[in-house]
């Protein structure tokens, strides 16, 4: 428009030679709102060429297939990470709930971080000025910050505000104080509290309150300690899990256990068992009516000696059981909150035929390499000249009762034997004189420190000899220096990992100083930030990277082909930490690492020789992980220590059977506990997203065709530039070398999207490949300004043709519709604020994918189902052939229907047909019953769970959120049976001989 005179306004258009002279009544103009209806700007003569149509709608629909492939959850598309299945459910657990607040307990290797990061991603693509906070140990915050910029990209959000606080440093935490997502790694560190108001517990109760999503990342086992599983749920809800009910919380905890064994003894298979069983459970839960209501209900298929009255009736007896099952499930499961995936789950998922199976490294049987060096051997000799004096003692005063303290003492003295003894020297200092420094240097813990001072002196002890000549230190770090260059030399990547102390400092100082190999540090005494920096040159170069306990949590070393064990710590569970850190998922079958363990000559006769068979062929540790038998574990390792400190070394040898025995029965009892917390999934039946993701993925050279084509400078496209890398299959899009066929708010908007996500690929391998490359999926900010282009740009939404045919002319209407389930009765019972709004579209969307469909129908009546004419009608534009119906060749048009009006009402008409037909469809039919079918299945279990958390609440008081969740699945449900059909593209096209004197084009 390029003026008016008060009355008429003045419209230029390209490829005319005058102004046209417009009445205001018959001007329409261009906006960057969506377009309600696109039947309206057909029949007002608003349509365009078919190049737009043809351009604009295989994108449309590859947009809709992938929101309808992740659920509405584009983080899980735009991240550059493997899709997992197991990773795929939590985010959809959290993102599909309205209250997100969770722990995520997965098991050590499992992908917690990558879980984390899908919500990260999509909390800001769904708000990108949103304010996020991340809590982690100092040495991992790089890791972190490394992690979310080259796999997730937090980069692309410039108006969002991310912090990576350190667990060290809780006097800063208040400044994440209302932030919209709080994520703590390794929240387990934070909660070993005495009380609620303990540093820096305190703060971060502060902060975790002040937060309305919150997630809590531990591998450490949930149920290991009552204090510490309150104390991480305390965060999450204050007002269910409250510290002055701890002796509460422990009692269900016992409870739960106690129950769990029953309810395993409950089979139907073996009826004459369950009368004695109910009793059994009836005495633990004696105030659950409804329990006693379904356990009658089964006892009663039975007679009086408990066999069943009616065989036919068996199945029935077992739907009761199952039935009740479910209900001590729901009720006696401590909190809905808590995902864990377990390893051996995850790893015999069976592989589906679009995913990959979750794979890891795995681990071997260690081998011993014995250093033959008198001042190492001084360190474990010094071990033994200790211990029997203790035990001495102790059996002089027959003071058996105190042997565990004395034990506990004895793990912390042996986690420092191994190499120099100088941290082992120092630990002793401390017990014996509270020497501060000592303690410092041996990476004495505030534990480790209460655990030596636990157990009273023994006067005999405090005259050892502890001195340490400058030489015996310098002779027993170059041995062990000779042997780890002699590994190094053999392998390309290689840890050695020393414990706390200074162990691990002096051997990187003598390695870099005598060997011409690649050294890198991962220790405290060098900071968290060159830790980061030594860590990812050892990672691009090789070499062997000495660690002292600082590098056992969080880090990912799967790439290490060898493990040098220096010297072990004093608890399995330490030394599964360290394990996980190379024994982790890994896409590209990476062997094993060899583990190694420097040992000493005499073997078995020191304690490192036989704390290592007891962990070998007593703990398995070095076989499967032990990540869930972790309670287990500590309550067999006092009185294992115990033995060490009254036999010695023998009685460590002694413990294997009995330990390996103990841990059956711990991972037996693990199994019967999950089987009680087993959340009774209301998922059950619905698509398996992480599959539909697979699927998608396979057709990545689809995606890259219809985004180039509608992005690009062809007909049609929005006249951007395209290029592609040859050798990386990188495609980068930018401005041409005229402006883009954008509105100008969106063309104002492209400018703030970063030229960095217009870069990317559309194969996920590449962009798992090259580190920081991007995925052209909808989450990406270039990709979803291209969407927004697509819903609200008119070109494209209407377009009407003749194509050139033989025979008399004939008028079609094509309709191209969106087809997704309705959410507006589940939102009424929202607050209907945008988080609900998104939640209830991805529940939706995961009950029903959203999908597209064309219908045409004869301008005369009725719908063409005649597959050759259909072909023929789909067919794209060709200006060869086809003669575009612009405004100078309306007219050509409208004499074939009569007039405008008679074009109007049969427009309308025929989408009242399509629509209609496309309703009844069996397609839509057979989609909305299977949606339906398993949203039914999904609500009746969700029932369940609701009346059995009422009939506990006086256990759970957590019943609210559940009943709003019930109601919003009904709701969903009954608007599954109707779902929205809404036209997106509407086509005319007349069939037959071209006018005489007209010409296509």
């Amino acid at each position: 428009m390029v003026g008016h005179d008060g009355r008429d306004y003045f419209v230029r258009l390209p490829n005319t030679e005058f102004d046209l002279r417009i009445s205001g009544e018959q001007l329409r103009v261009r906006w960057d709102r969506p377009i309600t209806d696109p039947m309206d700007v057909l029949i007002v003569g608003g349509n365009e060429t078919g190049y737009f149509r043809d351009a604009r709608l295989p994108l449309l629909k590859d947009l809709v297939a992938q929101r309808g492939a992740c659920a509405g959850i584009s983080a899980l598309l735009s991240s550059a990470v493997e899709v997992h299945p197991h990773q795929v459910r939590a985010a959809l657990t959290i993102l599909g709930d309205p209250v997100q607040r969770y722990l995520l307990a997965d098991e050590v290797g499992l992908g917690k971080t990558i879980e984390a990061g899908y919500v990260i991603r999509q909390v800001l693509t769904d708000d990108p000025t949103a304010r996020v906070a991340i809590m982690a140990p100092n040495t991992l915050r790089r890791q972190w910050q490394r992690e979310l910029r080259e796999r997730f990209f937090v980069n692309d959000f410039t108006q969002a505000v991310l912090r990576i606080g350190a667990h060290e440093t809780p006097e800063r935490w208040a400044d994440y104080r209302g932030f919209d997502l709080l994520v703590v790694d390794e929240a387990h560190r934070l909660v070993e509290v005495a009380d609620a108001s303990s540093s820096p517990y305190a703060e971060l109760v502060s902060v975790a309150h002040s937060v309305p999503r919150v997630l809590l990342l531990s591998a450490t086992p949930v149920v290991w300690h009552e204090r510490t599983y309150l104390a991480l749920l305390h965060l999450l809800d204050p007002d269910i899990y409250r510290w002055d009910d701890l002796a509460g919380f422990a009692r269900r905890v016992e409870t739960r256990m106690t129950l769990a064994r029953a309810v395993f003894s409950m089979d139907s298979a073996f009826e004459q068992l369950l009368p004695t069983a109910v009793e059994e459970i009836a005495a633990l839960i004696p105030n659950d009516p409804r329990f006693r209501l379904l356990a009658d209900s089964a006892l009663k298929l039975l007679d009086a000696n408990g066999d069943l009255i009616d065989q036919p009736r068996r199945p029935e007896l077992a739907v009761r059981i199952d039935g009740l099952r479910a209900h001590i499930g729901e009720t006696y499961r401590l909190h809905r909150r808590v995902i864990r995936n377990r390893r051996q789950t995850v790893l015999r998922e069976s592989e589906t035929d679009a995913t990959l199976p979750f794979s890891v490294t795995g681990r071997r049987r260690p081998v011993m390499l014995a250093v033959d060096e008198a001042a190492v051997e001084a360190g474990h000799d010094l071990l033994l000249a200790w211990q029997s004096r203790v035990a001495k003692d102790l059996l002089d005063r027959r003071d058996d009762d105190n042997a565990e303290v004395y034990g506990a003492v004895l793990g912390v003295l042996a986690s420092r034997a191994g190499g120099s003894p100088v941290d082992l020297r120092d630990a002793l200092r401390w017990r014996w004189n509270v020497d501060l420094d000592a303690a410092a240097r041996a990476g004495l813990t505030a534990d480790e420190r209460e655990a030596l001072h636990a157990a009273p002196l023994v006067a005999s002890e405090t005259e050892l000899d502890v001195s340490v000549s400058e030489g015996g230190e310098a002779r027993s770090d170059a041995a062990v220096a000779r042997l780890l260059q002699t590994v190094a030399r053999k392998h390309h990547h290689v840890v050695a990992f020393c414990g706390p102390g200074l162990l691990a400092h002096r051997l990187t100082d003598l390695l870099r100083q005598s060997s011409d190999l690649h050294v890198a540090e991962h220790t405290d005494a060098i900071g968290a930030e060159d830790c980061e920096t030594q860590v990812r040159s050892w990672m691009d170069h090789g070499g062997v990277l000495i660690a002292d306990d600082s590098a056992e949590d969080g880090l990912n070393l799967q790439i290490a082909d060898v493990v040098v064990h220096c010297r072990l710590p004093q608890s399995p569970n330490r030394l599964e930490q360290r394990l996980g850190r190379v024994d982790r998922y890994s896409s590209s079958g990476h062997k094993p690492a060899q583990q190694i363990i420097v040992s000493s000559p005499a073997g078995e006769f020191t304690f490192l020789g036989a704390w290592t068979a007891l962990l070998v062929n007593g703990f398995g540790i070095f076989t499967e992980s032990v990540s869930t038998l972790q309670a287990g574990i500590e309550r067999v390792l006092s009185e294992v220590w115990r033995n060490g400190i009254l036999d010695g070394p023998r009685g460590l040898a002694d413990a294997v059977e009995w330990v390996h025995a103990a841990l059956v029965d711990e991972r037996r009892d693990v199994d019967t506990v999950d089987m009680l917390d087993a959340i009774y999934e209301s998922t059950a039946g619905l698509r398996d997203i992480a599959n539909a993701i697979g699927e998608l993925e396979a057709d990545w050279r689809k995606m890259q065709r219809a985004l180039s084509v509608y992005a690009g400078d062809g007909p049609g496209g929005l006249r951007l530039s395209v290029r592609e890398s040859s050798p990386t299959s990188v495609v980068k899009y930018g401005r041409g070398p005229v402006p883009p066929l954008m509105t100008p708010r969106l063309l104002a908007r492209s400018g703030i999207v970063g030229r960095q996500t217009m870069v990317g690929a559309f194969n996920r391998s590449v962009a798992l490949r090259l580190p920081e490359t991007r995925l052209f999926r909808i989450g990406n900010p270039f990709v979803d300004l291209v969407a927004d282009v697509v819903a609200i740009d008119d070109r494209g939404q209407a377009t009407a043709y003749w194509r050139q045919h033989s025979g008399s002319a004939q008028a079609f209407f094509g309709f191209d519709y969106l087809i997704e389930a309705d959410t507006s009765l589940a939102i009424a019972v929202t607050d209907g604020n945008a988080q609900s709004k998104r939640a209830l579209r991805r529940q939706a969307d995961r009950l029903l994918a959203p999908f597209m469909a064309r219908v045409w129908v004869h301008a005369a009546g009725g719908v063409v189902n005649d597959e050759d004419l259909i072909g023929i009608l789909n067919q794209p534009y060709d200006p060869r052939r086809d003669l575009n119906i612009n405004h100078n060749r309306a007219s050509v048009l409208l004499d074939h229907f009569g007039g405008r009006h008679q074009y109007a009402e049969s427009a309308r008409a025929a989408d009242a047909t399509a629509r209609d037909y496309a309703v009844r469809s069996a397609d839509l039919v057979a989609r909305c019953s299977e949606a339906s079918t398993a949203a039914t299945r999904s609500l009746a279990i969700a029932r369940a769970q609701v009346k059995a958390r009422q009939a506990a609440g006086r256990l759970l008081n957590d019943t609210e959120s559940m009943l709003v969740d019930v109601d919003i699945a009904t709701r969903l449900t009954e608007a599954l049976r109707t779902p929205t059909v809404r036209v997106v593209s509407v086509t005319c096209c007349v069939l037959g001989r071209l006018l005489a004197g007209v010409g296509a084009g």
